[in-house]
């Protein structure tokens, strides 16, 4: 009603200057207000009196800048202020002001000096939208008596990859009650931070193609055991790892080209990789040379490879689209006597069992003994119920 409503105004605060655009009460009996050109007042309730602070020039101790944009009070009751001239602390008992800017030279510093909006988050993190920069956030109880030089923010910024900020320009944050975090831009639409981790993060694998920013192909893939994630890609190999970009490798070598697709990577017990293409044949690449290797005569360069097995032997079984062959110490070899066998020659997929008998799939599955000799097929016109095998295990 309007008996419980107090209006604070020039002519009823003594000492209150206007205009205003922001303020906090800080539970104390103190109302806080942001000028957007004279500075922080600080209302006494209980006195109806105002006392304002404003930048003194050559003084680092006072605020700095005279626009206050935003105040915010965290869970610890420490009064912050956003200003166009950095991150601001204030000590009460102390009257002075501690001030976060950004350095040019500092990755780890403020991300921009205009403050839009301070918000602390469940976690206890301060996060802070900056103009032109973007989200920095400032873990407090990491940063608990250092000097503000040495603060350590984390940055969000924006970028087209689907893993930043739609706009550089962030003015409003909150956090709801699931623990979303959502983010207002100016003229960047509303950015989203689930508070639950994706089933799937799209690692960034782009390329500019005719004057746009595209998705690269990627055909195959293998983990290694250094934790590494190899790439067969269109015309190159490409090494990540934790989704980070390592090393992208040019097909450039033997006969492979720009134009050579890598279907299939399979890592040999000595470390290198088996690379099988599309009607390129097969290929080997050297990681402590560096160097591509290509295996089989010229009729060979045109299999399509569509998958590798490493038998205990150290022979290497490959499945290809006319059939299978093996190599063994790097010697391509067609398996004539398997092949006859077949009744479709697109192998996708190989395994030996402890058995020592020799699985292929194909479109149905064939058993092969250790000698070689067919004794099973499974097919759809023997009532299989999978028409294509494409992985076994």
């Amino acid at each position: 009603s309007a008996q419980d409503t107090t209006c604070y105004t020039p002519q009823t605060v003594l000492g209150l200057k206007g205009p205003f655009q922001t303020a906090v009460d800080d539970g104390n009996g103190n109302l806080y207000i942001g000028h957007s050109d004279k500075g922080l007042s600080i209302i006494s309730i209980k006195n109806n009196f105002c006392k304002n602070y404003r930048h003194i020039p050559g003084n680092q101790n006072s605020l700095p800048d005279n626009s206050v944009n935003v105040i915010y009070k965290d869970k610890s009751h420490n009064i912050w202020l956003g200003t166009n001239n950095g991150l601001v602390l204030f000590n009460p008992q102390k009257e002075s002001f501690t001030t976060f800017r950004q350095m040019e030279d500092n990755e780890h510093s403020l991300l921009g000096n205009q403050v839009a909006d301070i918000k602390q988050m469940n976690d206890g993190t301060l996060w802070i939208s900056t103009y032109l920069g973007g989200v920095s956030i400032f873990n407090l109880l990491e940063n608990t008596f250092t000097p503000p030089a040495q603060a350590i923010f984390t940055r969000i910024t924006a970028s087209n990859d689907g893993h930043g900020l739609s706009s550089p320009n962030a003015q409003s944050i909150i956090q709801d009650s699931f623990g979303n975090i959502w983010i207002g831009n100016y003229r960047g639409g509303i950015d989203f931070i689930s508070h639950t981790q994706p089933l799937f993060n799209t690692i960034t694998y782009k390329t500019e193609k005719y004057g746009h920013n595209c998705n690269k192909q990627v055909w195959g893939l293998w983990a290694d055991n250094n934790r590494q994630i190899w790439l067969g890609g269109e015309g190159e190999l490409g090494i990540y790892k934790e989704g980070k970009e390592i090393e992208i490798i040019p097909l450039n070598q033997c006969r492979l080209n720009k134009q050579t697709h890598i279907s299939v990577i399979h890592q040999d017990k000595h470390g290198d990789l088996w690379l099988g293409t599309h009607k390129h044949g097969v290929a080997i690449y050297h990681p402590d040379t560096k160097r591509i290797t290509c295996i089989g005569d010229d009729k060979d360069g045109s299999l399509d490879i569509l998958c590798f097995y490493e038998d205990t032997d150290g022979k290497i079984w490959i499945g290809t689209q006319s059939g299978l062959y093996s190599a063994y110490n790097r010697e391509l070899t067609q398996e004539d006597k398997i092949n006859r066998l077949l009744t479709n020659k697109g192998i996708r997929s190989i395994l030996r069992d402890k058995n020592g008998k020799l699985w292929i799939g194909a479109k149905g599955l064939f058993l092969f003994d250790d000698k070689g000799q067919l004794f099973q097929e499974l097919t759809t016109e023997q009532s299989f119920p999978i028409r294509s095998v494409n992985y076994l295990r």
